[in-house]
């Protein structure tokens, strides 16, 4: 995915950038014979996770 620029506000490009990472993460097959006690089953808040990513993206001021 190429930079976006000034996508804060833009609801558009935000959610373009957040479905990106959405891919990624989903993408991401975790080997299920170490699965420590604990961890969550895969999939499992993946939403938030997208969130708490996209709001360190936007906390970098200079992108």
């Amino acid at each position: 995915m190429s930079k976006r620029d000034d996508f804060r506000g833009n609801l558009a490009k935000e959610r373009e950038i957040k479905f990106a990472i959405y891919n990624v993460l989903t993408g991401y097959s975790k080997d299920t014979s170490s699965i420590m006690l604990g961890d969550p089953p895969a999939g499992y808040g993946i939403e938030k996770t997208v969130e708490r990513i996209f709001k360190i993206i936007v906390e970098q001021r200079e992108y």
